[in-house]
This record gives C-alpha cells, sequence and structure tokens, in this order.
C-alpha cells in the first residue's frame, strides 16, 4: 500500500485525492507517512484539513511529514494559511 500510495502521488491525478484521504484512516504508519507524501504531490488544498488532523498522529514520524506537507499545501494555498494551525513541536525538516 505504501508503494501504491507512493505511485498515485507521482501521477498526480486529482482524482486520487479521496481514496487517499480514506488511506489515512489505516492502521499502519508507513501507509499514512507514504500517503501524506502522496497528497502533498498532488498538491489539491482539499486534502489539508485531513492531513492537518495527521499533525496529531500518534506516530512522530507522522506527525513530522504531516507538519512538513502541511506547511508547503499553506504555502501553495495561501486561502488556508490562516484557518489551520501546525502543531509547532512535531516540525521536522526531511
Amino acid at each position: 500500500r505504501e508503494l501504491s500510495a507512493s505511485l498515485l502521488g507521482d501521477m498526480g491525478d486529482t482524482s486520487t485525492v479521496d481514496p487517499l484521504i480514506t488511506a489515512l484512516k489505516t492502521d499502519h504508519w508507513q501507509v499514512r507517512f507514504a500517503v501524506i507524501e502522496a497528497l502533498g504531490s498532488i498538491n489539491d488544498p482539499r486534502a489539508i484539513p485531513h492531513i492537518a488532523k495527521m499533525t496529531d498522529d500518534p506516530d512522530t514520524r507522522v506527525r513530522a511529514i504531516a507538519s512538513n506537507v502541511l506547511k508547503s499545501l499553506k504555502a501553495n494555498h495561501p486561502a488556508y494559511r490562516e484557518n489551520l494551525d501546525i502543531n509547532q513541536g512535531d516540525i521536522y525538516w526531511v
């Protein structure tokens, strides 16, 4: 599932956003991590609120990638900048 998420992100097809958002509910941190990266690559603002929720994920690695991807998405979609609060304590540069 990780590879599938990565490939969907590489395709950049916005029609994959909804299935990827659904995949964020998996119990496997590696899949959540790959899905967040894929959603960041697709760069669709519909993913922003879902990625924002992942900044509270139980896994530190998932929180870190969510914070970084969210920061990038917010930079690309300024209308969302003021509406979201990132968990600043878990921002990592990857």
